[in-house]
């Protein structure tokens, strides 16, 4: 609560005044807007629910009242003979046509495939092999095709009403006795867009009202064979039940230029006989005005933007979306907008249907067809949030589910409205709530500022300031405590000029300790360098000017960044970062090998000792650092010694594990001139490449461990590493057993011909202090983002007063002339320069256990200022 006592007492009062005169108007504003738009909400919710069950009972009426119509007609004796007669008029169509048809074949056919281009042209998504495919196979599908889709005058939506051709054939005395009896009923029906008469045993459509070009096709061998058509008549013959009725769900259908179609169908049956199937092919048409209430949505009571519509289990439209025929474009750019597919809000375009084309996968969706009633709050397939109300459908042979939904910027928009009442009513009563708090202050904080500007007079050192008291009450009480504080002042302060006389003396024994201090500093043989929180030089004393290269000048005020190089300057902003904001809590007594840059642009490496301190609330930071050049030159020429003695002591396995290879590939010579005089020669041979390979593998291994360069940190795999070094040292260990526990562990960074010195350095020592038979064991983990490698051994072990000197250089246990007493010193510097560890265990007679411990990938292996 500290910044309270850094507002005034005015603005207290001000405060205090709106605190208590606007919490009770947020408060009942809070309620009155939770309990309205509660209200709101379940109005809403009521209405959906009542839209949706209604529109459920007209889409399951309307669907059961086509199951009894097609059972109707089915057993109508008309339909029954009609179904006889057009079978007769199909079965003598050759022998009465056929020679009337061959005659003018050639025209015919080529007048059918302009039909089929036309069709092809206006049907969507049609294949280049349509116009082929479509064509009938069969001569009397080509007659009937002729006489009645290709002759008949009338055009588009209009051909059901020609009745009949004028030529005398049984087919066309039928079609005129019959045709006119079927338009009449498919009229008066619900909203059927065709209906077809079709032969239960080949499958050949024998009467179509609509007269497409599936007429006289069939659905069993034919080109629509495999549309939701074709599975309804297959489904009908394959069922011994005559009163079954079966329905396909809408699907393209591209007799009708793919636009969405159903087919509803039954079996006709004369005398117990199956003679025939009837199916009606349904359009959107209907269920379309159903869901849209004729789109009179107003007066439907579903408002402005209610909108219903149904799913099929593909998660598709089963009718229009109220937004596409209202707003059609509004709704395409919203659907853009939303990042739906491009190739699908075209073919919405073009089609000008959302049925099969709109995907709508959203939580009342997947709620519906979990078998669930209910309404939710989510995103519509549009991306907008609507109120919801859902239900699945109890349809025979269709699982559709029913969406009914509102907006809810829309639904909600007299809450909104009473947000902005409450929001100028609450505007009003701060601002009178301000001015009377502000009047209210006036007259309690004048006496207060009174008595402040005496206390400044008195800090200036006008003792014989006093104030005039008016009044008995808190304040007047106050200024008179000031009157006798003022008066006791003046009675017992010292005079100005002894006041001067103490600040001069303190001020003079201030200015020497800081002379002292900066002597201090300037004269350390170690570089210091303080930067402030934004990381510019506030201090460098004589030691860092001299190794960086610059003047006083050139680093006061320039950022720490312009002492090493360009690639570790991101990293060490960061680094900062994460410091100042706490990520780093604690600098103190951490010593870090850095890169530093001079001014003539050398790299080299430092050593860096860290600390941080504060001044206020300001946070410093200091680096005492040292020029490590030569100490690491040192270090390479000993690691280099180290490599050059343990290179000597491969010299030998050289030999052998080169001489062996090379023998074997010998003696495979001189059996293979033996076996040339019976061309028996091929296992020699591989023989020969098997050494030649083995040895070549070998010297590779060695060549690399050779190898000594600058060290470079790379990702490295550590039991890769560890396989190569015992590849090396594999002609030590013919008296040893290796035991490897590789597991699974992550990369490390670092430089891997330094690595696997350290592990032959190791896997050696482990090797000489087994005399005659024993074991070593190699062992490689993970945990808390560190890589650990275990190595056992099963040999003589070290004292516990050896132990203690193990990692000094020189120092060793083995006999004279056996090793440099370099090696485990060398391995303790490259695992520090990795921030890892290195421990060792051991008991005299039992054995030696090593483990070294590195940083996984993720961490990196330096840390840079």
């Amino acid at each position: 609560m500290r910044f309270l006592n850094k507002i005034t007492i005015g603005k207290k009062f001000v405060g205090i005044f709106l605190l208590i005169g606007l919490t009770p108007l947020i408060l009942v504003g809070w309620i009155s807007d939770t309990i309205f738009k509660d209200s709101m909400r379940d109005q809403l919710v009521k209405q959906l629910i009542s839209i949706r069950e209604l529109k459920k009972d007209q889409v399951e009426h309307y669907f059961l009242m086509l199951y009894d119509q097609i059972q109707e007609h089915a057993g109508d004796r008309v339909i029954i003979d009609a179904m006889s007669g057009f079978h007769e008029g199909f079965r003598k169509i050759k022998n009465e046509y056929g020679a009337e048809f061959e005659s003018g074949r050639e025209e015919i056919e080529e007048g059918l495939r302009k039909r089929y281009l036309y069709q092809k042209e206006h049907t969507t998504n049609s294949s280049a092999d349509s116009i082929e495919r479509w064509r009938p196979k069969s001569d009397a599908g080509l007659m009937l095709q002729h006489l009645y889709v290709l002759s008949n005058p009338e055009e588009g939506n209009d051909k059901n009403v020609s009745v009949n051709s004028d030529d005398l054939i049984t087919y066309s005395r039928m079609h005129r006795k019959y045709h006119n009896y079927i338009r009449g009923f498919l009229k008066r029906i619900a909203g059927y867009y065709d209906v077809f008469l079709i032969e239960p045993e080949t499958g050949y459509i024998v009467y179509s009202a609509f007269k497409e070009i599936d007429f006289a096709t069939s659905l069993l061998k034919g080109p629509y064979k495999s549309t939701n058509f074709a599975k309804v008549f297959r489904a009908v013959i394959d069922s011994a039940d005559k009163d079954t009725v079966y329905l396909a769900d809408f699907k393209p259908y591209e007799p009708s230029f793919n636009k969405p179609a159903a087919f509803i169908g039954t079996s006709i049956f004369n005398k117990g006989k199956r003679t025939g199937v009837l199916v009606f092919q349904m359009p959107i048409t209907e269920i379309n005005r159903i869901m849209t209430s004729y789109r009179k949505w107003e007066m439907a009571g579903m408002g402005k933007s209610v909108d219903t519509y149904l799913v099929g289990d593909n998660l598709t439209m089963r009718s229009d979306s109220r937004y596409l025929i209202e707003n059609r474009n509004g709704f395409l750019l919203q659907l853009t907008k939303s990042g739906y597919s491009r190739e699908k809000i075209n073919k919405i375009e073009d089609l000008n249907t959302t049925i099969l084309l709109q995907e709508v996968k959203t939580i009342g969706t997947e709620e519906a067809f979990n078998g669930n009633a209910g309404h939710r709050i989510f995103q519509d397939y549009r991306d907008v949030e609507v109120l919801s109300a859902y239900t699945p459908l109890n349809i025979k042979g269709l699982n559709w589910i029913l969406m009914s939904e509102i907006e809810t910027g829309d639904a909600f928009k007299k809450t909104d409205m009473l947000r902005l009442i409450m929001f100028v009513v609450f505007t009003g009563v701060a601002g009178l709530v301000c001015f009377i708090g502000f009047y209210i202050a006036g007259i309690f904080t004048a006496p207060i500022i009174r008595l402040s500007k005496a206390v400044k007079e008195i800090g200036k050192g006008n003792f014989n300031k006093r104030i005039d008291v008016e009044s008995k009450d808190e304040v007047g009480v106050l200024a008179e405590s000031f009157n006798i504080m003022a008066e006791d002042l003046q009675n017992t302060t010292i005079s100005r000029e002894q006041l001067e006389g103490i600040i001069k003396q303190r001020t003079g024994e201030l200015s020497r300790l800081n002379e002292q201090l900066n002597a201090v500093m300037e004269t350390a043989t170690d570089a210091i360098i303080s930067i402030n929180s934004e990381g510019s030089i506030i201090f460098c004393n004589t030691s860092a000017r001299t190794i960086f290269g610059y003047s006083n000048k050139e680093m006061i005020k320039k950022p720490l960044s312009i002492l090493m190089p360009d690639k570790f300057r991101a990293s060490h902003k960061k680094a900062l970062e994460r410091v100042l904001s706490g990520s780093i809590l604690n600098m103190a007594g951490k010593t870090l090998e850095v890169v530093g840059l001079r001014k003539n642009g050398e790299e080299f490496p430092i050593e860096v000792s860290l600390s941080s301190w504060k001044s206020g609330e300001e946070i410093f930071f200091t680096a005492i650092l040292r020029d490590i050049t030569k100490r690491k030159r040192t270090e390479r020429l000993l690691i280099q010694a180290d490599k050059m003695t343990t290179t000597a002591r491969l010299a030998a396995g050289v030999v052998h594990e080169v001489n062996n290879p090379l023998s074997n590939a010998s003696l495979s010579v001189q059996e293979l001139k033996a076996l040339l005089r019976d061309r028996n020669y091929l296992k020699s041979l591989e023989s020969i490449d098997r050494n030649i390979k083995k040895a070549s593998l070998f010297t590779k291994e060695l060549l690399q461990f050779s190898w000594y360069g600058e060290a470079e940190f790379i990702q490295v795999d550590i039991n890769d590493t560890i396989k190569s070094a015992i590849t090396l040292l594999r002609h030590k260990l013919m008296h040893v057993s290796i035991q490897e526990e590789l597991s699974d562990i992550p990369d490390v960074m670092g430089d891997p011909i330094k690595l696997e010195q350290v592990f032959i350095n190791l896997i050696n020592n482990s090797v000489d202090a087994i005399s005659e038979h024993g074991d070593i064991h190699i062992i490689t983990s993970h945990l808390d983002g560190m890589v650990n490698v275990e190595i056992s051994d099963t040999g003589s072990g070290i004292s516990d007063e050896d132990l203690t000197g193990v990692f000094d250089p020189f120092f060793t246990t083995k006999k004279a002339g056996a090793g440099s007493g370099l090696g485990l010193s060398i391995s303790y510097g490259i695992i520090k320069q990795h921030n890892g560890t290195i421990e060792i265990t051991s008991k005299v007679g039992k054995g030696t256990t090593v483990i070294c411990t590195i940083p996984a990938f993720s961490m990196k292996p330096k840390t840079i200022l």
